[in-house]
């Protein structure tokens, strides 16, 4: 199989200044997206040399799909909702333990794809906003190492109200429910 140029890079951020969205991408190399949080291992990721030059490697929104469609990736094996402080940290962080498992824990990247598309300039369709998270799980999910078997998605707490898109997007995939008592969170 050929190995894809984009294979240690991930898109991570859309950019919604131009006239055009832009989607931002990070060397990650082979590193794993071990930290609690998805924002915390992006930080890590930025210290890398080909991170650090001035201009940095974006493209359309578009071609999140496109490159994903040439990617050797791993279907989600669940997606994890949550309210807060239910104990969905403690089971993300638990599948990190396994090196065959890749977890993508509260990516505000999804948040971008999932809202903040709908509240900018760009009309940009459903069914358009379905691929681009298609494509963005396929790119974060991708087979970096060769030994990856599982792709877990934890959500942030909010995004049960997308519950609907994510459904169509991936009508077989299970979800996974973290709940506690509201008065306990409290």
């Amino acid at each position: 199989m050929e190995i894809s140029p984009l294979l240690y890079w991930i898109p991570y951020k859309l950019n919604f200044a131009s006239d055009e969205i832009l989607c931002n991408w990070l060397f990650v190399g082979d590193k794993s997206f071990s930290k609690p949080f998805f924002e915390s291992s992006i930080d890590e990721f930025k210290n890398n040399p080909l991170n650090q030059h001035k201009y940095k490697p974006a493209s359309t929104l578009e071609a999140i799909y496109e490159f994903s469609e040439n990617t050797a990736y791993l279907k989600p094996t669940a997606f994890i909702f949550h309210i807060s402080r239910s104990g969905s940290t403690l089971l993300s962080q638990l599948f990190t333990v396994d090196p065959k498992n890749i977890v993508v824990a509260e990516a505000p990247f999804f948040d971008e794809i999932l809202r903040e598309i709908n509240f900018s300039k760009h009309d940009i369709s459903e069914t358009n906003i379905i691929k681009t998270f298609i494509g963005a799980l396929n790119l974060l999910g991708k087979k970096r190492k060769g030994n990856e078997q599982n792709f877990f998605i934890k959500l942030d707490s909010w995004h049960l109200m997308y519950f609907e898109i994510i459904r169509k997007a991936f009508p077989d995939t299970p979800f996974i429910f973290s709940y506690r008592k509201p008065k306990e969170v409290i």
